[in-house]
């Protein structure tokens, strides 16, 4: 597939879904230039849309992880925070590389099995 043909995906479920503008902004942000999701965020995108341009208000239903603190793991020093919007559907995780964003999937993934296969094999010095 293509990028046309991803991005045509990705537009299809956006118009399903349930987002709120701003984030469908981001997201399709996400496939411009490496610093359009930055500039959208320094122009204040998420005060330009209104308190009713939001999820509904009704809560989800089973349990969902609302943040994951991380400190002292692969690339993260000092604890970092990422704050999730709880809800089924697909959660992305969108910033630039080195950012961190493998590091949270990692740590979540050693929270959630207690084991990370891509670094099991690796020795533990460097």
């Amino acid at each position: 597939m293509g990028v046309d043909g991803l991005i045509g995906v990705v537009e299809t479920r956006l118009a399903r879904s349930a987002l709120p503008g701003w984030i469908a902004e981001l997201v399709r942000g996400s496939f411009d230039a490496e610093t359009a999701v930055e500039q959208l965020l320094q122009l204040g995108i998420t005060e330009s849309y209104t308190a009713t341009d939001t999820r509904p208000s009704s809560e989800p239903v089973g349990a969902y992880i609302t943040t994951l603190e991380v400190e002292g793991f692969r690339g993260i020093g000092e604890r970092a925070c990422l704050e999730l919007v709880p809800g089924p559907g697909l959660t992305l995780v969108i910033g630039r590389n080195g950012s961190g964003k493998s590091s949270f999937a990692e740590a979540m993934e050693v929270l959630l099995t207690g084991d990370n296969p891509r670094w099991a094999k690796r020795s533990a010095v460097c």
